[in-house]
């Protein structure tokens, strides 16, 4: 039995556990998806929390052919906030892989038709695949896998499994990441007030204490 993937699985697992909202890894993770899929490019694309606008995080593939399709386009892709396309929501709604034939098909009106066709000439690009990454069947972004001419998705449950794991922690990280920000709000104010807050775990053992206790004690 081949447990080639099933280990792969269980090793990413085991790494996205390392990461936190200060040091995720959004290009091994877009790397490590192209090459499990077999796809010639890949993007990780992360929706807001209006679950509609979506921005681009990473990109994967030939960089030198890569820097050329961002002259073609005329703008940066990764950092890019794409905005909300009911075209492509309605493409990809009940599948958690898409298949589309050619790039064109999945731009629709956001990349012009025209530099499509370009990129998929220049790049010999054939099929594009998009796979959900989801969390409690939620969407929380995409995977978007471009394949050369004649080629086509390889261990598609491995990918839509990697795919969710992603997906989970993308959430674990923005909870962390709001946490975090709520905390940091928190103590602002404590430490500007003129009251005492003082904190204590369920042993009533001292976790915070405000720095007004000096000028009230």
């Amino acid at each position: 039995i081949d447990i080639t993937h099933e280990y792969f699985i269980s090793k990413v697992a085991t790494e996205f556990n390392q990461y936190s909202y200060q040091n995720i890894d959004y290009q091994k993770i877009v790397d490590d998806i192209r090459e499990v899929s077999g796809a010639q490019y890949a993007a990780l694309n992360i929706f807001e929390e209006n679950g509609k606008d979506f921005s681009t995080v990473a990109l994967s593939g030939i960089s030198k052919n890569i820097q050329k399709a961002i002259k073609f386009i005329g703008y940066p892709i990764v950092g890019k906030k794409w905005d909300y396309d009911p075209h492509r929501e309605k493409l990809i709604e009940h599948h958690k892989t898409t298949i589309f034939s050619n790039l064109a098909e999945l731009n629709g009106t956001v990349i012009p038709n025209k530099i499509s066709k370009l990129i998929e000439t220049t790049f010999n690009i054939g099929e594009v695949a998009l796979v959900k990454t989801t969390k409690d069947k939620i969407m929380i972004g995409d995977f978007t896998l471009l394949f050369a001419a004649k080629t086509h998705l390889r261990n598609k449950k491995i990918v839509e499994a990697y795919a969710d794991l992603v997906g989970s922690l993308i959430s674990r990280i923005r909870a962390e990441e709001a946490l975090h920000n709520s905390e940091e709000k928190y103590r602002f104010f404590a430490e500007k007030m003129g009251d005492i807050v003082w904190t204590t775990d369920l042993e009533f053992n001292t976790t915070y204490v405000s720095p007004s206790v000096y000028n009230i004690l």
